[in-house]
């Protein structure tokens, strides 16, 4: 998995992204999920995770949803699926910081890998929308710190590696 998500950071990064750019994910929960999730960490971007459409018939209704989160967010690249990759194309008009629509093939690179980004703690790790009410998503932004402190007694796990104490704590994405 690893692999992968490094060589999604350098796809990332030969996009033009640098550390900070929001990378919005619309991608079901398979390795592609993964290798772009983590890629985006690994190049120092924000992942902005929410799911593809569940039905053609409530198109219309996900891509509103879908242009609002965009926005807000200010993603400057939307990772997809192929299939919907020439539909996501309306998205751009609404959205002014979307620079590009590409699927996680366009991203993987076999070159040199690139070096890992080292956020500071308060750097934002990723954006998380819910579905919201009334029908408008509403987004928060999770820290690397704030996780961590979240984690204190409930769903995490305290263990040794390379002789020392880690936490790790399991959290479920979209």
């Amino acid at each position: 998995m690893r692999s992968g998500a490094l060589a999604v950071a350098e796809g990332l990064a030969r996009q033009g992204l640098a550390a900070g750019d929001r990378v919005a994910l619309m991608l079901r929960s398979d390795r592609d999920f993964f290798d772009v999730f983590f890629g985006a960490l690994y190049a120092g971007c924000i992942p902005v995770p929410f799911y593809p459409p569940a039905r053609m018939s409530q198109i219309e209704d996900h891509l509103r949803r879908s242009a609002g989160i965009l926005a807000d967010a200010r993603a400057a690249v939307l990772v997809t699926v192929p299939q919907a990759k020439p539909l996501l194309h309306l998205l751009r008009v609404q959205c002014e910081s979307l620079r590009r629509i590409v699927t996680p093939a366009d991203l993987s690179v076999t070159a040199a890998l690139p070096p890992i980004a080292r956020p500071a703690g308060d750097d934002t790790a990723f954006l998380q929308y819910t579905s919201g009410e009334h029908g408008r998503s509403q987004g928060s932004h999770t820290d690397a710190c704030q996780s961590a402190r979240q984690s204190e007694g409930d769903g995490a796990c305290v263990a040794r590696h390379g002789g020392r104490r880690v936490r790790i704590l399991v959290a479920a994405l979209p």
